[in-house]
């Protein structure tokens, strides 16, 4: 809920309670705060002690409302009203975080990251160095660039200026690089000249990208991959070895059984298998 409507129920609450006078002391006055009729919602039917300090403009009150939330309770506004001697809400009751920000743009502090001295960085390291320095340059400078409309038209005539020799610059650096790899591997368009000896053309220096080579793409294994599940007592015995259809012996099936080799005629293997 917003801090103002959660003030303005706390306000509403003002007309459940009356005042009582109670005593005097060194500092202010002492009220007691109690309910009209019937409880009030979040504070029951008891009775609060509120102390006024009204010089200091400095209210305690027993629920401690302003500790907890931040929001003078209804019982010290109470007291307030009655005295009639409050003619603005206290300046230290107004915590910051209820606050709005200044208006005021502030412009950021971080100082510019040299390249530490005998040390080689990679180029993902000076790549990050060089934006951290620019996005702090160009913070602070939005600063001012940002106070009118004349200094916001100044912004956007270079912006669009550093747009278009961005787009020059890299235009001409792939030129480059289709010129050099066309160098490299000339199309012959003469078959005249094919036996005379090719002249060395003398290259400039153009700015080539960097580019890495990388592992190729993985496959993923094929079949069901290896379970590397704990077997219980059941699968850790040993299967039973099978018998002979013919001799019923182990160690040996019914097409290497020597009782039926010995009798083809008696033992077919048709007759067995089906």
């Amino acid at each position: 809920m917003p801090i103002y409507n959660r003030f303005q129920l706390e306000l509403r609450k003002i007309t459940s309670y009356n005042v009582r006078d109670i005593g005097v002391t060194e500092q202010g006055s002492i009220h007691e705060v109690f309910p009209i009729q019937g409880s009030v919602r979040g504070y029951g039917r008891r009775s609060y002690r509120v102390d006024a300090d009204v010089a200091n403009g400095i209210y305690n009150c027993e629920c401690c409302k302003i500790n907890r939330d931040g929001i003078l309770c209804c019982h010290a506004m109470k007291v307030m009203t009655h005295l009639g001697m409050v003619t603005k809400y206290p300046e230290h009751y107004i915590l910051p975080r209820w606050c709005l920000p200044p208006p005021d743009i502030v412009a950021p502090r971080d100082e510019r990251q040299e390249k530490p001295v005998g040390q080689k960085l990679s180029r993902k390291d000076m790549r990050l160095l060089r934006y951290g320095n620019l996005c702090s340059d160009f913070a602070k400078l939005a600063v001012g660039l940002a106070a009118s409309e004349k200094t916001n038209e100044i912004a956007e005539r270079h912006m669009r200026a550093m747009e278009k020799e961005m787009a020059d610059l890299k235009k001409a650096n792939a030129d480059a690089l289709k010129k050099r790899k066309s160098a490299k591997h000339p199309v012959n368009t003469n078959p005249a000249n094919d036996s005379q000896e090719s002249v060395p053309m003398e290259e400039d220096v153009y700015i080539v990208e960097n580019r890495k080579a990388r592992n190729p793409p993985m496959s993923a294994t094929k079949g069901r991959p290896g379970s590397k599940r704990k077997k219980g007592g059941l699968q850790l015995q040993k299967p039973k070895q099978g018998l002979c259809g013919v001799c019923k012996q182990p160690g040996h099936d019914a097409r290497t059984c020597e009782v039926r080799l010995a009798n083809p005629e008696k033992y077919s293997l048709l007759g067995i298998f089906h």
